[in-house]
């Protein structure tokens, strides 16, 4: 039995972590929204709208290009000890890579001809633009493993409030200004942070105590990691292919219109990965207390989702107004559909977190796969039918069979985890933490 004391500071870690995480998250959503105000205000309605669309494209882009890295590293690094270096390096080498490759296709396709111009310089920079944020969305899950989440927030609000600084220096660059301005800082945060991880974080964790590591085997990492993979990818579809979609279908005012209330939406999404991923490490750390754990996130959960579609639902049409009386006018009713499907994505990714932490991953990828093919199918007619408030009905539906399908499987994990969460957790290939670091790494 794990003495009172570990077990509160093994609650708080959770609780600090994830509170971290939701800071950043909601203090750069907020400067996020303020960002997008400010455009609206010193740019066009076709400006912002060509420069959403590329930012989406690029945050699409980068999201498939990262391989389900975060949630490896948040799941691994933990115990990686000696080990962690090599890890970090193979993985940012391979979501590089494909970052590449992902931009060249995209940019061959000419997917990109509704928003971007064609000479070389600007396809470059889109295609640099998806590699910087493939890293960048990486490194908070990194710094979560090393159980350095209160540093997430201070990169991502300095990130942010540089590009609200740089939009009135570029505001006579059109589109490209506000992409601009959107990408540059990010690039200064990506040398930063990845100078303090590889030169401090990385040499500490691998001195630990002196302690080996604890590697997975090559079999439970590559079926982890596939799952990981086509989990992501799936998760992409859902979460980032939207904008793309409307942008493509019906136009560069229609794409700025359903931008904000999708913006809004994500935010509160990322918030609950916050959690998930707080929830994995220190449930890596101290598998004995992963009930624990779970109750303490899906109260957070809970509260998050609830709260925010409340909020949401009730003020959209003032919540867009703070960007122009177009926006609230345009974007109201699928900001409304989409805060109805809030508390069912949390009820999914819920389910997400405990298939991450018992490395049963497939059964809940699959459940994806199927929403995202939902959505994609009913996406077209009903944006035809009704226009972007078309596709948050589609979005809201996929939600719907998402949450029906995880509820049963929730449930059983529970249980499972109720008689005997530290067998369940350390099975065969999943070695029990050192003891030494986790009383040692609590802080």
């Amino acid at each position: 039995m794990w003495p009172v004391r570990h077990r509160n500071q093994v609650d708080n870690v959770l609780v600090r972590n994830a509170l971290a995480l939701m800071i950043s998250t909601a203090g750069s959503a907020m400067l996020g929204m303020a960002f997008w105000a400010v455009a609206g205000r010193l740019f066009s309605p076709s400006d912002v709208g060509r420069a959403s669309a590329e930012v989406a494209s690029v945050t699409l882009l980068a999201g498939l290009a990262q391989l389900g890295l975060t949630s490896i590293f948040t799941r691994f690094l933990p115990v990686a000890h000696k080990l962690a270096g090599r890890l970090l390096r193979t993985g940012y080498a391979a979501a590089v890579a494909l970052a590449v490759a992902l931009s060249a296709g995209f940019l061959l396709l000419h997917l990109d001809s509704s928003f971007l111009p064609g000479d070389v310089p600007s396809l470059a920079v889109f295609a640099v633009v998806v590699v910087l944020f493939a890293v960048f969305a990486l490194q908070d899950g990194v710094l979560t493993a090393f159980r350095r989440a209160p540093w997430v927030p201070v990169e991502n609000f300095a990130v942010a409030v540089l590009r609200l600084a740089m939009l009135p220096i570029l505001v006579a660059g059109g589109h490209f200004g506000v992409f601009s301005a959107w990408a540059v800082p990010m690039g200064a945060g990506v040398l930063v942070v990845t100078v303090l991880v590889f030169g401090r974080l990385v040499p500490a964790q691998e001195h630990a105590l002196g302690a080996p590591g604890v590697a997975p085997t090559r079999s439970e990492l590559v079926n982890y990691a596939v799952s990981q993979y086509v989990g992501g990818a799936v998760g992409s579809v859902v979460t980032l292919l939207p904008p793309v979609l409307v942008a493509t279908q019906l136009g560069a005012q229609q794409s700025a219109f359903f931008y904000f209330p999708w913006l809004f939406s994500t935010s509160f999404i990322a918030l609950l990965w916050n959690i998930v991923f707080s929830l994995v490490v220190e449930a890596a750390h101290d598998a004995h207390r992963t009930r624990r754990l779970l109750t303490w996130a899906a109260a957070l959960g809970g509260l998050v989702t609830v709260g925010a579609g409340v909020m949401l639902g009730v003020g959209a049409p003032w919540v867009l107004s703070i960007i122009g009386g177009a926006y609230a006018e345009g974007g109201t009713t699928p900001l409304r559909l989409i805060a109805l499907s809030l508390p069912l994505t949390g009820i999914s990714t819920l389910y997400c977190a405990v298939s991450l932490i018992l490395k049963r991953t497939w059964t809940v990828t699959l459940l994806q796969a199927v929403a995202a093919a939902v959505l994609v199918a009913s996406a077209f007619p009903a944006m035809d039918r009704w226009g972007i408030a078309g596709m948050g009905l589609a979005f809201l539906l996929s939600r719907v069979l998402l949450a029906v399908g995880a509820i049963p499987g929730l449930i059983d994990a529970f249980r499972e985890l109720a008689a005997d969460a530290a067998t369940i957790v350390l099975r065969p290939g999943n070695p029990q933490p050192d003891r030494a670091l986790v009383d040692g790494g609590v802080t």
